[in-house]
């Protein structure tokens, strides 16, 4: 009795989902009608990769950005140490 309850689930989902995509492809004329007539143009969502590829690069710069502030503060502190033992 369990399995055609789970068989039925699956074909359940499955027409769900058969159902959606019909309904997304019968209006999707519709949908860039309207956008167009809003003036609301859909950009294209980034990919995962893409998304991961941005922060990738966001970390990198800020890395090299905290590198460089540190780089530039222990020059400063040595230039402090080196001017304090001049007499």
């Amino acid at each position: 009795m369990n399995r055609n309850f789970k068989d039925t689930w699956y074909y359940l989902k499955r027409a769900g989902e058969s159902g959606r995509r019909g309904v997304v492809e019968t209006l999707s004329p519709v949908e860039r009608t309207v956008r167009d007539v809003l003036g609301r143009d859909q950009e294209p969502r980034p990919t995962r990769s893409e998304r991961l590829k941005a922060e990738f690069e966001e970390r990198k710069q800020s890395t090299e950005r905290d590198a460089r502030r540190a780089l530039r503060r222990s020059r400063d502190r040595i230039d402090e140490y080196r001017d304090s033992r001049i007499p």
